[in-house]
């Protein structure tokens, strides 16, 4: 619920964030902030791969989410002193660690929980599982956006 909450509200609030702390036009913020999906995309690969290598989709996604929480509060910090390489590559970075325990999530573990033994000859287990796992998912996208709003009002 939060991995997804936590993507949603990067992906609708970074350029806005782009834009009122990096003084960016909003064209440009726009532009940066698709360096985070990048980040997210290879983040799904590498995840999915870690995955099937440690055959535990959960300490992947643990893995990610705790790299997350330090990089989002540095990347905060120290966002106005970078330069736009550097953070370019800090939302290459986040991205990559916020995406990863969302995509994880909501396609490996949904998988593997819709083969288990007990579902087992039920065709709508798999669909039903990731439906499952994805509407709760949902529910933190619905808390993030008003939540961000209420603290962007208060100041970043």
């Amino acid at each position: 619920m939060l991995s997804k909450g936590l993507f949603y509200a990067f992906l609708f609030w970074l350029p806005f964030y782009l834009q009122s702390v990096l003084n960016l036009s909003s064209e440009a913020a726009g532009t940066i902030s698709i360096v985070f999906d990048f980040g997210g995309f290879l983040g799904g690969v590498v995840g999915g791969h870690l995955s099937d290598r440690f055959r535990s989709p959960g300490v992947v996604c643990c893995f990610f989410q705790f790299a997350a929480c330090p990089l989002i509060m540095i990347y905060h910090q120290l966002s106005t002193h970078l330069s736009m390489a550097m953070n370019l590559l800090s939302l290459f970075m986040v991205g990559m660690c916020v995406s990863t325990p969302y995509n994880v999530v909501t396609t490996v573990a949904a998988v593997k929980l819709g083969m288990h033994p007990n579902l087992r000859g039920n065709t709508k287990a798999k669909g039903g599982v990731a439906g499952l796992i994805d509407g709760c998912g949902s529910l933190g996208a619905v808390i993030s956006s008003p939540a961000v709003s209420l603290l962007s009002s208060v100041g970043w």
